[in-house]
């Protein structure tokens, strides 16, 4: 017997919080297409006539998705206008123009719904899933979409360990099959309950790959399914196929990538351009409520920058029409706000699921002995944490509107823990050096600073992306840290330096956000090593991934024991089972206290212009959500010069 799942699948999510966000678009009943195709953009339109376009009816499929806007029906044309910043801001695009999966997040982050899918069905102990395509859709070429696109993501990408480093493993869960029934249904199969694989596929990374390779185009670079592989290869100038195919892999940068989404790049994110441009589907999928095909802008286009305040400078004289990534922070709202008449802006709410608006992330798997023996002792970590003033940061930097906060769950999550949150964060100078000293390092040198076990000044290096805002902090962290005798510096570089250096274990301490904080479950990084996001512990999580890594390391037995717990939550489909599991991990991660958290994120915010329509006035903000995605970006639009 199966539990059919037509509407929300809600496992133990965000319920405490779902009541916050109201007014994003929906999908509204199948039933409500019109009884006729409606409209379509006026340069397809063109095409079509011209006969170089199919009729309407003949790329969209027999039942497309219908998307209610959120405040009318839209009209055809223009441009949504933002910024990426660096040459490694693809989650830019991820979150606004990249947003389509089998299941998506309902837009009140409440749960999960059909998207790609028209439907899905669980059997009883969550082991088997069923999807439902929707029929006579197409890739944007024109081809068609089928079950055996995902089939060949399957048997050509996923359990091929040239591309996959031979993972099987879902959610923590091995994925023994996708079984195809016909061209619109197929089936995922388990080794045993897979209890968060519908969230994964609704969240970045998974979700996107399951639907990202189009068989009729990915199979000419595949060895296995190309026979004449090695003239692609030199037609190409590529020696491995390997590399070839996952070159080809790049929704950002290759345009003759078919895509399902809104928007196909047409000027490519590949470190030459000044500016990375989207233009319409002509066979996307879906429709509003009167059948008019979506999206109703014409393109999408990224300034690419290298400096946050051209970013802003550009935002306050209203060039941007939906932004908050890299400007809409604490220290930039008084400025935007004063220029809101000039720029022709809005701001909207963004609730965020940070625990934190920064963390420092100590490296438990530094390469270099010493630094890592003096992170590794804790009464160093809690006297830090006890010398950092979060009560002068919150004024000085967040206006006052922020609260101290470890890397703890917040007060709306099914899993606050007030003792968690709320430790260590009392600035006390005399405190934090008792614990200092009782950390053994009581030798001062010269200039008054603590000296480590190898007999020099103990000196930390805090890595980071350019943020004023962070740099700001960080400067008033390193008064605090000189008073109890640490010496400390800041590095702000661009991200791809960062994550380089990360993933080669060389950072004594990173800052990135505090995720998690509205549910633990599905951004778990900040307490458990399962990913790349852990900063802290990066050699963890390559041993917990895949042991031969070179820099894998086997973590302390409380890590494994948190590692353990994961494996477990993501194993059952039970809700509170799943609550009692992340509990323990919690509980070990408060007694671990391996991250220092600074203050709650202030209340966060989008900027808007006033002629960009069909935004949400709340809407949450997260990674994992991913913000603004499942608001449906395809049914924004805009009156700008009309």
């Amino acid at each position: 017997m199966t539990k059919k799942v037509v509407g929300l699948f809600l496992i133990g999510l965000i319920v405490s919080s779902a009541s916050l966000f109201a007014g994003g678009a929906k999908e509204a009943p199948e039933a409500a297409v019109a009884a006729e195709i409606g409209n379509e953009a006026p340069q397809l339109a063109a095409l079509v006539a011209a006969g170089d376009l199919p009729p309407l009816e003949q790329r969209l499929p027999s039942e497309p998705l219908v998307v209610e806007p959120v405040d009318r029906i839209g009209e055809y044309g223009g441009t949504w206008r933002r910024a990426v910043l660096g040459g490694a801001d693809e989650a830019n695009m991820t979150r606004t123009v990249l947003y389509n999966m089998l299941v998506r997040w309902a837009p009140d982050w409440s749960g999960v719904i059909p998207d790609i899918a028209k439907s899905f069905t669980v059997n009883d102990d969550s082991t088997a899933f069923t999807f439902q395509l929707r029929e006579g859709m197409r890739w944007s070429d024109g081809h068609p979409f089928t079950s055996a696109d995902i089939r060949f993501w399957f048997e050509a990408v996923f359990s091929n360990p040239n591309l996959t480093a031979g993972c099987m493993d879902v959610a923590g869960v091995e994925l023994l099959d996708v079984e195809v029934h016909d061209e619109y249904s197929l089936t995922f199969r388990f080794a045993g309950p897979s209890g968060l694989f519908l969230q994964t596929l609704a969240s970045p990374g998974f979700g996107e790959n399951v639907v990202s390779y189009a068989r009729h185009y990915f199979e000419q670079f595949h060895a296995e399914y190309n026979p004449d592989i090695d003239e692609v290869l030199r037609a190409e100038d590529f020696g491995d196929w390997v590399d070839l195919f996952d070159h080809k892999n790049n929704r950002t940068a290759n345009v003759e990538q078919p895509t399902l989404n809104g928007w196909v790049v047409t000027n490519p994110y590949d470190g030459t351009t000044t500016e990375v441009r989207f233009e319409r589907n002509p066979y996307y999928w879906k429709v509003d409520t009167e059948g008019n095909q979506l999206p109703y802008l014409d393109r999408v286009v990224f300034d690419v920058l290298q400096d946050g305040e051209v970013v802003l400078l550009r935002t306050l004289d209203g060039q941007y029409d939906l932004i908050g990534r890299h400007v809409a922070n604490a220290a930039n709202r008084p400025v935007l706000f004063q220029s809101m008449d000039r720029g022709n802006f809005r701001f909207i709410e963004e609730v965020s699921d940070s625990s934190t608006a920064m963390a420092l992330h100590y490296n438990f798997t530094h390469q270099d002995p010493v630094k890592r023996e003096v992170i590794e002792n804790k009464n160093f970590r809690v006297g830090l944490s006890h010398a950092i003033n979060r009560d002068e940061i919150n004024d000085l930097i967040f206006a006052g509107l922020a609260e101290p906060w470890q890397v703890a769950p917040l007060r709306t999550s099914a899993f606050f823990d007030e003792e968690f949150a709320k430790q260590f964060t009392e600035y006390d100078v005399e405190l934090a050096n008792e614990h200092l000293d009782r950390a053994g390092y009581t030798q001062r040198d010269s200039q008054g600073y603590r000296v480590g076990p190898d007999g020099n000044r103990i000196s930390l290096m805090i890595e980071l992306i350019n943020s004023d805002e962070q740099i700001a902090v960080l400067e008033l962290i390193q008064g605090y840290w000189r008073e109890v005798g640490v010496h400390m510096d800041f590095r702000p570089m661009d991200r791809s330096l960062l994550w380089e250096r990360k993933g080669n274990l060389l950072h004594d301490i990173m800052v990135w956000q505090g995720t998690g904080g509205l549910n633990p479950i599905m951004t778990p990084v900040r307490w458990i090593p399962v990913a790349g996001g852990a900063h802290h512990g990066i050699g963890w999580s390559y041993w917990y991934n895949n042991p031969d890594h070179a820099l894998a390391e086997e973590p302390p037995a409380p890590v494994k024991r948190k590692l353990e717990l994961y494996d477990a939550v993501r194993s059952v489909g039970d809700p509170q089972r799943q609550h009692e599991l992340m509990t323990e991990v919690l509980e070990i991660s408060r007694e671990s206290f391996r991250l220092t958290g600074i203050v709650i994120p202030p209340p966060g915010y989008k900027v808007v212009r006033n002629d960009f329509h069909n935004v949400p006035e709340v809407m949450p903000g997260s990674w994992n959500y991913p913000t603004p995605g499942p608001t449906t970006p395809e049914q924004y639009f805009t009156t700008r010069g009309r």
